[in-house]
């Protein structure tokens, strides 16, 4: 850990590792969190502010409430309820997508910036973009904070970031709009999320899919 300059708590996490954390010969172990967000060994780049704002993303405002068993895990916060937020949407390679939560676009995409960043307040709901199934929701990617990444179709991921609750584990489905996420300022210094979507391992633009 200190040769690839991690914590042994973030070693500990990336691995998923039980104590009391026994290794053995020729295990392999992963050094880099960036492989949780881009495929083939790709880095992912830290995140720059901006200071250009945008207008104010237009989702709708209605939820409805669906019971369903108990969610459990060390790091999410326990729950009997989904959220389901309903607003426009956009069919796009197959996949319909929806804004990931209400706010005002204060960071566009960019070659520093690989997602966007939505302002809102502490404790706002952060919804599914569109129906998948979890991949990771923990909080090992450095620079990320308490981070979500949904996998839709084996192509495309997205991924929430600076939650302060999560309300989903990994290898849970979720429905477009679900509500995965409290929004926060975890590893960040102001409250927002940071939105991504990844095709096939590469960044691009969120707006080209968002309605």
């Amino acid at each position: 850990s200190k040769k690839h300059g991690l914590k042994l708590s973030e070693l500990v996490s990336l691995n998923k590792l039980k104590k009391p954390y026994s290794l053995y010969k020729g295990q392999k172990l992963k050094v880099s969190s960036s492989d949780l967000l881009a495929d083939n060994g790709k880095k992912t780049v830290p995140v720059k502010k901006t200071k250009e704002v945008q207008s104010v993303v237009p989702v709708a405002g209605r939820e409805e409430i669906v019971t369903t068993d108990a969610m459990t895990s060390a790091s999410i916060v326990k729950t009997n309820k989904v959220e389901i937020v309903k607003g426009r949407s956009k069919k796009v390679k197959s996949i319909d997508w929806m804004w990931p939560c209400k706010g005002r676009v204060i960071a566009n995409f960019s070659s520093a910036n690989k997602g966007i960043d939505i302002s809102g307040s502490r404790g706002q709901s952060v919804n599914a973009a569109a129906a998948g199934q979890v991949v990771y929701s923990g909080n090992a990617l450095r620079g990320y904070g308490n981070l979500v990444i949904i996998n839709h179709n084996n192509e495309f991921l997205s991924a929430y970031a600076h939650n302060d609750m999560l309300l989903v584990k990994e290898g849970d489905k979720v429905k477009k709009g679900q509500v995965i996420a409290k929004m926060g300022s975890t590893d960040t210094d102001s409250v927002k999320l940071h939105f991504e979507i990844r095709y096939k391992g590469n960044s691009v633009n969120p707006r080209n899919y968002l309605p």
